[in-house]
């Protein structure tokens, strides 16, 4: 079968799974929505877009962390003024402190890390993806858009392999920094996709006003690295 093999690494990058509006999370590994969105840059669709949506339904992802990376906490303070929610949310205390009122947010990230993603899904599909993650339309960034990738995100568009977990445990991994090295780094933690998986993710795109996202089912291995 034909999968499309990508390689996301920055110094930092961000997958938010479950963020509310002042404590925004990242989870351990890309979640779909953020690789789906990347994709999207890159084919030059706008947010909103149906396609976007369809393009989710129709490809299967599993990933590997090759490094798992360092969690760094961000605290910012937003301006009530960019957002009415935020206004609501703002108290007398933090309009005297700002002037204009704003809100304490906590930005979670990963530093570092390292991580292969494989796709799965009708070849016209994986093909498309493939060209424009070569010739992007829109810039592509990992979870958020200050998040750049320090080297290209396309790998391969390969038939070596029978399955997405296949080339998990078989495509190699990234090259170890040094100081991952003097880690037990015997296992690496991947996810992916399947219908009976015993895990549910909230991160399959849908488009509403409310901007929720749906359910998908996944399973969680260890991989002999």
């Amino acid at each position: 079968m034909k999968l499309l093999i990508m390689r996301l690494e920055a110094p930092l990058m961000k997958w938010g799974l479950r963020s509310l509006w002042n404590d925004r999370d990242t989870h351990i590994v890309p979640t779909k929505s953020g690789v789906i969105g990347l994709i999207s840059c890159a084919m030059g669709l706008k947010r909103g877009d149906k396609k976007i949506v369809e393009l989710s339904k129709r490809l299967n992802m599993g990933v590997r962390a090759d490094r798992r990376g360092y969690f760094l906490t961000d605290l910012q303070i937003v301006s009530s003024n960019s957002n009415p929610y935020i206004g609501h949310l703002c108290n007398s205390a933090y309009k005297q402190r700002t002037g204009e009122g704003g809100l304490l947010t906590y930005r979670h990230y990963i530093q570092d890390a390292c991580y292969t993603v494989v796709l799965s899904g009708d070849e016209s599909v994986l093909e498309n993806a493939a060209k424009a993650l070569c010739d992007p339309v829109f810039p592509v960034y990992l979870g958020t858009k200050c998040c750049v990738p320090s080297r290209p995100v396309f790998e391969a568009l390969t038939e070596e392999y029978t399955s997405v977990a296949d080339a998990l445990c078989r495509y190699p991994l990234a090259e170890k920094r040094m100081r991952d090295r003097k880690e037990d780094t015997a296992n690496c933690y991947c996810e992916i996709e399947s219908e009976n998986g015993l895990h549910i993710r909230q991160d399959e795109i849908a488009i509403n006003d409310m901007r929720e996202y749906g359910y998908r089912r996944v399973d969680v291995k260890y991989l002999g690295g």
